[in-house]
């Protein structure tokens, strides 16, 4: 009896443990989202006004990285390339080990 109950408490506590970790890589996952759509939102704007911004940084810690899909070439920093070509690009958040990324075609 007592060992069925031990092995109970430790199916429990494994699938608590299992929800934690699933809860904590969903805010991860969240917010590396919502790095990925400030730098959707930082280039686009800073393309279609042609001129240069501010880049955005964020307090938690999350970081991004803006890839032009012409050429893959990273243009984290400058969006003013574009000029009149189609805006194209890749823009990868990430917080925490965990990678999300948005593409825009226009």
């Amino acid at each position: 009896m007592l060992s069925t109950m031990l092995a109970a408490g430790l199916i429990i506590g494994n699938m608590v443990v299992q929800k934690i970790r699933t809860a904590g890589f969903l805010k991860s996952s969240i917010t590396a989202l919502g790095a990925a759509d400030g730098a959707v939102e930082w280039c686009l704007f800073e393309a279609r006004s042609e001129s240069a911004i501010a880049v955005p940084t964020f307090q938690d810690g999350a970081t991004y990285q803006i890839i032009r899909t012409s050429d893959s070439s990273d243009i984290s920093g400058d969006c003013t390339i574009f000029g009149s070509d189609p805006i194209l690009f890749r823009a990868i958040g990430n917080y925490r080990g965990v990678s999300r990324a948005l593409e825009i075609t226009e």
